[in-house]
């Protein structure tokens, strides 16, 4: 695996990645991978490093990898008649054809509030009232004429507007992998930690050979590679997630929140895993956290409150279940919930 990074400094050289990096890119694939799998019950995991650097935007870069490759979705299809009976506040994707002339495929991701359609005995046209930042937008209609495609997705999606590339001609959205790639939706990591400390190494940049030709691109960085979104929600897709430590969802909004929603909650670094570990909405989510070690005056806090809630909970060989061999200087370790 030849993986080439460039820091952000100006004047910087790319180099190839070394194999501690690649390592966690690695951890990240098989973690994606053993996931998706009925018979994996690993639900909590302690990474102890000596650095934390590029460590968890390495995991979303082996997760994202992986995820494409697997094609997961949580992407429904329905029929236009099907919207009819969705409940208010279900997310719905509309892929719309792209007009005459047109260089821009639309995808809107809306939070239903109500349906209501003209009296005909065949539905050619749907009309919709979405909500917006908790209130009504007015109507919009959905014409099947102008409608490529109709989805449902899971109550908590992040909606908005979004613009790709058309398709080439004669080809659907899904059969062209850079669309596959910029629209998949399947949550996979939310990592907590300090946002400047982890948008500056997301910043860095990247060339992944088997990524570029999927891309159409010689390089890009490290927080596109691991399609690692923010607050503001710039793709369609939903692959990774970052949020800072301070923004934890309360325990009453973690069912339709963006973070419940992801299959791993990563606590990136030992201040995340001291102040998160021990959140209620946790114990029955998989967790990994990443403990710094040679910190002493934190190190501690943060083995001591993770450590705490594997107390219930069966200790597994994580290197043999993860077919994963840590770098020099790593440790890890696995709790299982069977």
């Amino acid at each position: 695996m030849k993986i080439e990074l460039k820091p952000i400094a100006p004047g910087s050289d790319w180099v190839e990645a070394g194999a501690w990096f690649k390592s966690f890119v690695n951890l990240g694939v098989q973690l994606a991978e053993a996931t998706a799998s009925p018979n994996f019950h690993i639900n909590k995991i302690l990474v102890a490093c000596p650095k934390r650097e590029f460590v968890s935007a390495a995991l979303a870069f082996g997760y994202s990898i992986q995820k494409f490759r697997s094609g997961q979705t949580l992407l429904k299809n329905v029929e236009l008649e099907a919207v009819f009976d969705l409940e208010t506040g279900q997310i719905l994707r509309i892929e719309r054809k792209p007009g005459l002339g047109s260089s821009d495929l639309h995808i809107q991701d809306v939070a239903l509030e109500s349906v209501t359609s003209a009296n005909s005995s065949e539905v050619t046209s749907v009309r919709i009232t979405i909500q917006a930042n908790g209130s009504q937008t007015p109507f919009m209609v959905l014409e099947r004429s102008r409608i490529a495609s109709l989805s449902v997705l899971p109550m908590g999606f992040p909606t908005g507007l979004h613009k790709l590339p058309v398709p080439p001609a004669g080809k659907l959205s899904q059969e062209v992998p850079a669309i596959r790639w910029n629209s998949q939706a399947s949550p996979g990591l939310v990592i907590y930690g300090e946002v400047d400390y982890f948008r500056e190494q997301a910043s860095t940049g990247v060339r992944y050979a088997p990524m570029q030709a999927v891309l159409g691109t010689s390089e890009t960085i490290l927080e596109d590679m691991g399609r690692i979104d923010y607050a503001e929600n710039k793709f369609p897709h939903f692959v990774n997630l970052f949020e800072p430590v301070n923004s934890f969802p309360k325990l009453s909004d973690w069912p339709h929140s963006l973070p419940g929603l992801c299959e791993w909650v990563v606590l990136d670094g030992n201040r995340a895993s001291t102040k998160l570990s021990a959140k209620e909405a946790l114990i029955d989510r998989r967790v990994l956290s990443i403990v710094e070690m040679g910190i002493p005056r934190s190190q501690g806090k943060a083995l001591a409150a993770f450590t705490e809630q594997t107390a219930n909970l069966k200790r597994v060989d994580a290197s043999t279940l993860l077919a994963w061999t840590p770098p020099a200087g790593v440790q890890i370790w696995a709790w299982s919930n069977k």
